[in-house]
Parts: C-alpha cells; sequence; structure tokens
C-alpha cells in the first residue's frame, strides 16, 4: 500500500523548507518572476505570486469578447483563460511582430523611404515618398497604429517584402506563437492571417522585452520628425486607457470587421504588472476595466519573509 503525505503534513513541510531557504535573510522575497527562491504553494488558487482572495468570485461576470487571455507579466502564469487557443483575426496587435522583426533587421537611425501604398490610412502624417528614420516609423506603428509604417519597414527588409512576411512567420515559430500565422505587416483581415488570445499575450510579453518597444508601446503621445528633426505630426497613441485607468501602463490596440474590437493591456497593480488580452470584444475599454477589477479582487499578491511564515503562518 501507498502511503504519502497528508495535504496539511505536505503543506507544513514545505513551508519548513522555504524557512530554511529564507534564514539569514532580513530582505522580503517578493514572488514574481526572477526572484529566488521558488514561491510557496497557498492554499488552491496559487498562481506565481498571486493568491486567491477567499470568498472571491471565481470567474468575472459575462463579456462579449470572444477570447480573453490574463497572464502575469513577470512569470507568465496564467490567471484567466477563456477560448484562448481559438484562432482568430489579430487586426493590428500584428504590428507588435511587425515592430519585433524590423528591430531585428534595421537599425533605429537607418533611413527608409516611404513606398506608395494602394490603401487609404486616415494617421497618415507620412509621405509617399519621403524619408523617415526607422525610429520614427516604429514610433507611427505602435503609438498611432499607423499601416503606412507597417509596410515602408517590410519593404525596406533585406530579403523584399516577402522576406519580411517570412521573417515574421519565423519569429512567430521562434516565440512559440502555435497557432498564428501573418501575411501583411498591419492587420489587414485576410482568411489566412490568425492568431490566438493566448499567443498574442506572449507576444506583448516579448515585445516589452525591448526598452524602446516597450516605451512606445506605454507613451500616451508622441512627436514625429523628419530626418532633420523637424516635428512632422504629433501622435496620440490609440490605446484610450492610457491617462485614463491609472492601472494601464501600456498597451495595443487592434480593430477591423471581421476582428471587431482587440485590445491588449499592460495593467498594474500594487506594482505587479499583468497582461489582458480581449479578442473580438464590442466594448473593450469597458470590458478591460470589468477584468482588470475581477483580478484586483480575485489575487492578492503576497510577501514573504522568514518572520511572517512563524507568526501568521502564510502558505501553511
Amino acid at each position: 500500500m501507498h502511503v504519502g503525505l497528508r495535504p496539511a503534513q505536505w503543506l507544513a513541510s514545505l513551508g519548513i523548507l522555504l524557512l530554511l531557504l529564507l534564514i539569514g535573510s532580513q530582505d522580503p522575497v517578493r514572488l514574481y518572476a526572477g526572484a529566488q527562491p521558488k514561491p510557496v504553494t497557498v492554499p488552491l488558487l496559487e498562481v506565481g505570486g498571486l493568491r486567491s482572495v477567499d470568498g472571491a468570485v471565481s470567474s468575472p461576470d459575462a463579456f462579449s469578447a470572444t477570447s480573453v487571455y490574463i497572464l502575469s507579466q513577470e512569470n507568465g502564469e496564467v490567471l484567466f483563460e477563456q477560448n484562448s487557443n481559438t484562432d482568430y483575426a489579430p487586426a493590428s496587435t500584428t504590428k507588435l511582430l511587425t515592430a519585433l522583426v524590423a528591430r531585428q533587421n534595421f537599425a533605429l537611425d537607418q533611413i527608409l523611404t516611404v513606398p506608395a501604398v494602394s490603401f487609404a490610412d486616415p494617421r497618415q502624417p507620412l509621405v509617399s515618398g519621403q524619408s523617415y528614420t526607422v525610429e520614427t516609423l516604429l514610433t507611427a506603428l505602435l503609438v498611432s497604429s499607423n499601416n503606412t509604417a507597417a509596410y515602408t519597414l517590410a519593404s525596406a527588409h533585406p530579403a523584399g517584402y516577402d522576406g519580411f512576411i517570412t521573417d515574421m512567420n519565423d519569429t512567430a515559430r521562434l516565440l512559440d506563437l502555435t497557432n498564428s500565422y501573418f501575411t501583411n505587416p498591419a492587420g489587414f483581415d485576410d482568411p489566412s492571417h490568425r492568431s490566438t488570445a493566448r499567443d498574442l499575450g506572449q507576444l506583448f510579453r516579448a515585445t516589452l522585452r525591448d526598452p524602446f518597444l516597450a516605451n512606445l508601446l506605454a507613451s500616451k503621445r508622441a512627436e514625429l520628425d523628419r530626418i532633420d528633426g523637424s516635428p512632422v505630426a504629433e501622435l496620440t497613441n490609440t490605446h484610450q486607457l492610457l491617462g485614463i485607468d491609472t492601472r494601464a501602463k501600456a498597451g495595443k490596440t487592434g480593430t477591423t470587421d471581421e476582428a471587431k474590437q482587440v485590445l491588449i493591456t499592460l495593467m498594474e497593480t500594487n506594482a505587479h504588472p499583468y497582461i489582458l488580452v480581449l479578442l473580438g470584444s464590442s466594448d473593450r475599454y469597458i470590458e478591460t476595466i470589468r477584468l482588470a477589477d475581477w483580478v484586483d479582487q480575485r489575487y492578492t499578491w503576497q510577501i514573504i519573509t522568514p518572520q511572517n511564515i512563524l507568526e501568521q503562518g502564510v502558505g501553511l
């Protein structure tokens, strides 16, 4: 007969082990990515450095979004998901991958010329035939979701436009975006141009690791400059929660007829960031706020020290 530890005995043993690891250190150990040692498991719905709140509602209220994915930005742990592996049209959140591929191929001070484009872009301060730095093009791409900037970057790829698209899909595979395929750099609807909430959450997390791109995604406004430094236009971020909800720190929008409203947001509660992805929403900002409220009610972050393990039995 197999004899194992009872749950209470197991948790107590784990707590003692954690205490031994922490003895001698007076500094608190925060339970998030990069912290050592690994977090102690606390009852039931422990997620990374998060602990479920007793009595909190276990799932959020109904929402219109067809797909939702919420994950810790620090360690990638999933806080909530619904249809997160079902593929949908990603719209302009595609530009996150476009920005990453551009960063792999161009220096920020490299000068590119805007090609002739066959589509109308209402956010178009960029003039066909004019030249701009890659820094300026990336600013337009991520702050105002400029489609012309996307095609300018793609067309200047060393292997041409098709090479850029190949590079996008190769990068997607390297990032483990297992249910995504991209056919254009802007996010226009195409039956083959697909992604999932899970993949977009991972893509956004990867993009935030680039300090330059992360700063653009967090900018409420930005100035677009010519090569000589003179201003072209002042851009306003398409993500309307920035500067409105203090928890919203960065993000990317997307809208097409097929995709409906898409929104990716870096939210932060008590200095702990998490990524919230909505696909196919009919009211993306209200639903993002409601889901963030649910996360704040559902989870708390733990700070573990040897003293509060002894005094409060944290995690036991």
